[in-house]
C-alpha cells in the first residue's frame, strides 16, 4: 500500500491537490494576461497607422494619448520578476539592437 501524501511538518494531512492547482492556476492566468497586454501593447504603433487611415485618431494624437502611456505601462510592467516579463525585455532590448 501507498503511503498517504502528507504535506512536511503536519502529520496525518492529506493534501487533495485542489490547494497545489489554485496558485498554479493563478500563475498561469496571471501570465497569460501579462501576455495579452503586452503583446497588445507592442502592437499599438502600427495599429496607430490604419486607425489614422480611417480617421479615427491622428498619429501625433495617437503617439501622445495611447502609445508613450501604455508603453510606461509596458515598462513598469517588464519590471516584475516573471518569465513573460524576461521574454519581453529581452524582446525588446533585441528590437532596439536590430533596429
Amino acid at each position: 500500500m501507498r503511503p498517504a501524501l502528507t504535506r512536511p511538518g503536519v502529520a496525518g494531512h492529506r493534501t487533495t491537490g485542489v490547494r497545489s492547482r489554485s496558485p498554479a492556476l493563478r500563475t498561469t492566468v496571471f501570465q497569460g494576461a501579462l501576455a495579452s497586454c503586452l503583446f497588445c501593447v507592442g502592437a499599438l504603433p502600427v495599429l496607430a497607422i490604419p486607425f489614422s487611415l480611417f480617421g479615427l485618431i491622428g498619429l501625433h494624437s495617437a503617439a501622445d494619448r495611447l502609445v508613450f502611456p501604455l508603453w510606461g505601462l509596458a515598462l513598469a510592467l517588464m519590471c516584475l520578476r516573471t518569465p513573460v516579463s524576461r521574454a519581453a525585455a529581452a524582446g525588446l532590448l533585441c528590437g532596439l539592437v536590430a533596429v
